[in-house]
């Protein structure tokens, strides 16, 4: 969703299944952009063991079937079964969050429960162990 100029917004899941959701406010490139709002699916099984872009500021991103957003940003996730361990080098160093959804994560040297998130800096790469199965959601600055 770009909120544009303004914004008169609410949330509803108009689904037959509960859903987790995610609000992530980014810092728009300019301040004039239209108001939108888009979903994109992202299956189990495109995403277990590896991220994949969801929305993006970069073009190379959109070409490949990530949603645009008007923001230097990149927003990802990835499904990490109980175990796995994943290197994951960042677009620049030190700019990125990273949140745990349902399951414990190790983050270096830093353990993540559940729904804890974490802001990273200075880093070029990230070593991420999970420590239980869970869904990996991180949003990375690409300037």
């Amino acid at each position: 969703m770009s909120a544009g100029a303004a914004i008169h917004y609410a949330e509803r899941n108009e689904e037959n299944q509960s859903a987790r959701q995610f609000q992530i406010w980014l810092r728009p490139r300019t301040l004039a952009s239209t108001p939108r709002w888009s979903t994109r699916v992202c299956s189990l099984g495109c995403r277990e063991g590896r991220f994949v872009t969801l929305a993006s500021g970069d073009p190379g991103d959109v070409r490949a079937g990530a949603l645009p957003i008007h923001a230097e940003a990149r927003v990802r996730i990835a499904t990490l079964r109980e175990g796995t361990v994943m290197q994951h080098v960042l677009p620049m160093p030190g700019s990125a969050y990273l949140v745990a959804d349902h399951g414990r994560l190790d983050v270096g040297p830093i353990r993540l429960a559940r729904r804890d998130g974490i802001a990273i800096r200075g880093e070029t790469w990230l070593m991420l162990r999970a420590r239980d199965d869970t869904d990996v959601v991180i949003v990375e600055l690409l300037r």
